[in-house]
Order: C-alpha cells, then sequence, then structure tokens
C-alpha cells in the first residue's frame, strides 16, 4: 500500500472462505459486519487509467500496438466532433489488444486485466452483450492525414491529436510512477451513440450513464475509450505555466506519449452465488469520482 501510495481504506484483504460454515469460520460473526462477498463479477464494470509508468520502451510499444489494433477493426466515423468512432467491433479484437498491452504494475484493476478477459470470455459464450464501441477521444475536430504535415499516427487516414493531462501530486517512490487522478471525460460515454441530443442528461454517474444509453439501444453495448496523452514535456512554456496555475498539478514530462483507456460494461451486478473470497466493503468509504473539468475543457472546444 506504501508503494502504491494507498491507505487501508484503499484495499481490503480478501480472504478464502469455506462453503461449509460450521465446521470453519473466518472469525467471529460480531468482527465480520463489514465483510462482503468478493466474487468476480465485471458486469457494469465501468473504470479508468490513471497510473502510469515512464518507461519509454513499453509507451512505445503500447502506442504501436494501438495503432494497429484501430486499423483492424471496423471503418472508423469521424463525424462526431472531438472523436473517431468504430462501432460493431468483435470481442476478439479487443481481447487480443488488451492482452498485449502494457499497464502500469501498480494499477490493481488494469494489471490484472487476465481476470476481467477470463470473466468476459464465460459472459461472452450465453451471448450476454453485443459487440463492442472503440472510441478515440481527440481535441476538436479529427483531421484527416491529407492534411496535416506532420502526423503522428496514422488511424484509417485520420490523426486523432493527442490531449493533455497533467502529473497530480509527487512521482511515486520508484522515482517514474505517476497519478493524473482523471483521465475520462464524462461525455466521450456517449460519444458512441448517434442519436443523442441535448435533452439527455450526459452524467458521468453509473446509473445515469446505464440508462441513457439503454435509452438510445445501446445497452448491451461494452464501450472501450481510449485516449493518447501528450508525454507533457516539462520545459513547453505551456506545461512549466501549469505548477503554478494549479495547486498539486505539474508537467507529466514523460518519454514517449501515453494510451490511457476507460473500459464500459454494461449492466448491474446481482451475482448471489456463495462468495469464494470475503473481502471488506469499501463503498462505506466511497466519495464522488474525481473528476478535473479544468484538464477537458480544451477538448470541448
Amino acid at each position: 500500500m506504501q508503494t502504491r501510495g494507498q491507505t487501508p481504506e484503499d484495499l481490503g484483504p480478501k480472504i478464502k472462505n469455506s462453503p461449509n460454515k460450521q465446521f470453519i469460520s473466518i472469525t467471529s460473526n460480531n468482527k465480520m459486519q463489514n465483510a462482503i462477498g468478493a466474487n468476480l463479477d465485471f458486469t457494469g464494470f465501468n473504470k479508468q487509467t490513471v497510473l502510469f509508468t515512464n518507461n519509454k520502451e513499453a509507451l512505445f510499444e503500447n502506442l504501436c500496438l494501438t495503432e494497429n489494433f484501430l486499423n483492424k477493426i471496423t471503418e472508423a466515423d469521424a463525424s462526431t466532433k472531438g472523436h473517431l468512432v468504430f462501432r460493431e467491433v468483435n470481442y476478439n479484437h479487443i481481447r487480443s489488444y488488451l492482452s498485449k498491452f502494457n499497464f502500469c504494475d501498480k494499477d490493481i484493476v488494469f494489471h490484472n486485466i487476465n481476470a476481467f478477459l477470463d470473466w468476459y470470455d464465460e459472459a461472452n459464450k450465453e451471448n450476454a452483450f453485443a459487440d463492442w464501441s472503440v472510441v478515440v477521444s481527440s481535441i476538436g475536430e479529427v483531421p484527416k492525414i491529407e492534411s496535416m504535415e506532420n502526423p503522428k499516427w496514422n488511424i484509417q487516414g485520420y490523426s486523432p491529436k493527442a490531449v493533455k493531462r497533467t502529473r497530480r501530486g509527487d512521482v511515486q517512490a520508484d522515482g517514474k510512477t505517476v497519478t493524473i487522478g482523471s483521465l475520462r471525460n464524462p461525455y466521450d460515454l456517449y460519444a458512441d451513440i448517434p442519436t443523442i441530443n441535448e435533452e439527455d442528461s450526459l452524467s458521468a454517474k453509473a446509473d445515469e450513464v446505464r440508462i441513457t444509453r439503454e435509452k438510445h439501444g445501446y445497452g448491451l453495448v461494452p464501450q472501450l475509450l481510449i485516449y493518447r496523452i501528450d508525454k507533457g514535456d516539462a520545459t513547453s512554456t505551456d506545461n512549466v505555466k501549469i505548477s503554478t496555475k494549479k495547486k498539486n498539478r505539474f508537467p507529466l514530462d514523460f518519454d514517449e506519449d501515453l494510451i490511457g483507456m476507460n473500459i464500459l460494461i454494461p449492466g448491474i451486478s446481482n451475482s448471489k452465488k456463495l462468495a469464494k473470497h470475503v473481502t471488506i466493503n469499501l463503498s462505506l468509504n466511497d466519495e464522488d469520482e474525481d473528476v478535473d473539468e479544468d484538464q477537458f475543457k480544451e477538448e470541448e472546444l
């Protein structure tokens, strides 16, 4: 927990449970008041990557992997301002991409992506979900390669612009791992829905996201959001101003651009099976999602 900058409130221990409680009990009942089942169930999963490690080789591999992935899937739609959208993407493409991606090893959720993929393999056998939407977030109109002098990457003839994020707080003890606090622009969760309109409530709250997506026929469509993040050169004039403009915010100053992502899985978790493990109910300390709106203003212009 110290290495990850966490406290006991952030991470509850997971303990194996026994199906025959009359013989084996983890501890006395009065000490189990906050224990909950911890079966792996990613229904309703909606998580973003916020931890990144400055490893030049791994970052470059992620950039190449992402570009290749996006050029192999369905035809891109750039009609939505600030986004490149791919609809009805087969899960096999998603699986191959995620299984090869270099996630930060201090990210508890995404570093264990194989647990998610194993779960989705089983869910996919039951035809629980539709094909995926993949959304690449950009800034303003997504330019075509032919209109650019030095495009950073080529995604089906387009070059989405890198978004800008900043480091929150100090670099971790390893000297190369940082947190950006918040990656996802809440509005991106709806970018793949062509029928969205001004009357819809575009909130980042899980229930409202689910309701709106269901309303527009996207209730069974998983979504993968991808962000190319500018490496944030600390010597840049714009980035030097960051540390004085906003408290506790600093340029990333990475060796390569970063790839961040958000995975959204439809539905509400309702598993009632006996838990194979129990853990502490950390939701007692949950707060509203940390959304740093200042980071997203440029993307909405």
